[in-house]
């Protein structure tokens, strides 16, 4: 934006999104707002004046895991019984919205290797690869999420049974009719994922390079729509 570059980029700062506004087909077209109180004047007559851009072509809601489900329920995208108690125009009866917040366990098993530096971004993250410099000299490595590897595990029905009556409730609830939503989520990340000051040094100074085996449970998601115009 400082750079004059980009004239169609605007950006809006002290204001709350209070609903996304839809058409007659449920298609977003854009946004309604209010400006903050703490820091900006307010000039509505009833101290509540809202404001509202549309969009032309796509209306993207990126809130956090706490506050999209807020902006989706106040524009009438949720639990219709709850949206009725509030007298919200009901847009999309999606119960999952504003439920099912779970803990997201991740597990990381760190490796040395015999990788050069190219093949990894320990340099990066540890401070020794300038990224400023990467980016003027256009680094193929910024393309690279260091991720090679990956995987998706979904246990067999015997497996399922082995693990007893409790997690099966969890399984028939959350998994087994969402057969491309995994249990576990494995991935190779060419890198020490940590803090590189704690790592032992070589006598000779050569820096050791690293990969590290991360292991996640997925968080279940509701499956929000594409809010598209």
């Amino acid at each position: 934006m400082q750079s004059g570059d980009y004239p169609n980029l605007h950006l809006l700062v002290d204001s709350k999104v209070t609903r996304v506004l839809f058409d007659d087909n449920k298609r977003a077209t854009g946004v309604e707002y209010t400006p903050s109180a703490t820091s900006q004047p307010v000039t509505g007559v009833n101290g509540n004046q809202t404001f509202t851009v549309t969009a032309k072509k796509m209306v993207v809601v990126s809130s956090g895991a706490l506050g999209t489900p807020s902006v989706l329920e106040r524009s009438g995208v949720g639990n219709k019984d709850i949206l009725s108690k509030l007298d919200i125009p009901v847009v999309s009866d999606l119960p999952d919205v504003g439920e099912n917040y779970q803990d997201h366990h991740l597990v990381l098993y760190p490796y040395k290797t015999s990788l050069k530096p190219e093949k990894t971004i320990d340099g990066f993250l540890a401070g020794r690869k300038d990224f400023g410099e990467s980016i003027q000299n256009n680094d193929p490595m910024l393309g690279w999420n260091a991720i090679d590897i990956s995987s998706k595990i979904r246990p067999t029905d015997k497996e399922i049974e082995a693990m007893g009556p409790q997690f099966k409730e969890h399984w028939d609830k959350d998994f087994k009719d969402r057969p491309t939503r995994p249990v576990m989520l494995t991935g190779v990340v060419q890198s020490f994922l940590g803090d590189h000051k704690l790592l032992p040094q070589r006598e000779d100074g050569v820096p050791e390079q690293y990969c590290t085996v991360g292991v996640s449970e997925p968080r279940i998601q509701p499956n929000f729509p594409m809010l598209l115009t």
